[in-house]
Order: structure tokens, then sequence, then C-alpha cells
């Protein structure tokens, strides 16, 4: 007759045991920890700071020809505003984000800005629909900066990281205005003076 090892049954229960509770717990608590790594991720993305600016006089040749609403510069429309940066963030998604924050829409495709709106000036004496290209004059429209430099590509082109300042500048002279020439082809980036101008 064959006789059973108790010691050895009692060892093989508890391991099976032990294998089935791991067995349950292992794809919960996986799960679990994916959760919290995600969440982790995401926390730790940082922030971007995003700013909106129409700080130029229109050229002395158009002003009477504009829409005395758009005669003069609005100002900052959007000061210095820090935005959690989620996956993928682009430039254009930060200025969406930013913007949203005041209720302000973004028009024109999405690697083109060609307006926003309502804005409304500094002093609050006027707003208007949207400012857009042609506005502010035949030369006029937005130019961005990253890290005050200007982009060679469209604002949905590059994606955020923490620490980036994005500035999107009304310019009523081609980006001259705002030190950065739209046609100089000598420099595919050039350092802008818009973030200095009335802050």
């Amino acid at each position: 007759m064959y006789k059973i090892n108790h010691n050895k049954v009692s060892c093989w229960l508890k391991f099976l045991v032990l294998a089935v509770l791991l067995a349950l717990l292992c794809p919960a608590g996986a799960a679990a920890q994916e959760k919290l790594n995600v969440g982790l991720t995401a926390a730790n993305l940082g922030s971007v700071k995003v700013r909106v600016v129409d700080n130029v006089q229109r050229l002395a040749n158009e002003v009477a020809t504009l829409d005395p609403k758009y005669q003069e510069p609005f100002g900052v429309i959007l000061p210095t505003t820090e935005i959690p940066i989620t996956e993928g963030l682009t430039m254009r998604g930060a200025l969406e984000k930013g913007l949203a924050t005041k209720n302000i829409n973004v028009y024109g495709a999405q690697n083109y800005v060609s307006g926003i709106g309502p804005v409304t000036s500094a002093d609050r004496t006027r707003t208007v629909d949207r400012l857009s290209e042609f506005d502010g004059g035949r030369y006029s429209g937005w130019m961005v900066t990253l890290n005050d430099w200007f982009i060679n590509a469209g604002a949905n082109s590059f994606t955020v990281k923490d620490g980036d300042v994005v500035e999107f500048c009304y310019t009523c002279n081609l980006g001259v205005d705002v030190d950065g020439d739209f046609y100089n082809t000598g420099y595919v980036l050039k350092k802008p003076l818009c973030q200095h101008r009335n802050p």
C-alpha cells in the first residue's frame, strides 16, 4: 500500500495556493502599477509658458485705410500663462489651451494661425471678433517664437517640452517690426524683440 507523505502534500498544497494567489493578484497589480506609471508620467511632463502680444505700430502709410478698431496695437492679449504639458502637445495646441483660459479662439489651419479672437485692447476701449492677418495692414499677421527664436515651420510641427516659452507676436510688416523678417533668407531662425516691447 502507498504511504502518503503529509509533509510533501502540505508543501505542494502551500505552493499551489501561493501560485494561485500570485496568478490572481499579479494582473491586477501590474495593471494598477501601469496606471500609476501613466499618471506619474503625465504629471512629470512639466509645463510650457504661452504669451500672445500685439505691440507693434501700424505702418504710417496704411493707418488711414484701416478700420479704426485696428489702427492701434491691442497690447498683451494673453499674459504669460503656464500650461500643463500633455503627451504630444504642440505649440499650436499650447496656444489653444492658453487662449481657452480667456475664452479666445484660434482660427486657421493646424499649421497656420490666421487669427485669434475675440480680442480686447489692454485699455478695454476696443473689442473685435478677431485679430487676423491683414487687419493691421497688407503685411500683417501672426508670427511665433519658441524660446525667443522664430520657428521655420508651422506651429503644429513643433512639440513643446518642460520649460519652453511660446510667444505669438502680431506683425504689421512681415516680421521686420518684431525683428523676425519673414523674407530674411540668411537665417532659418532669428531672435525676436516682440516679447521685450511693452510688457
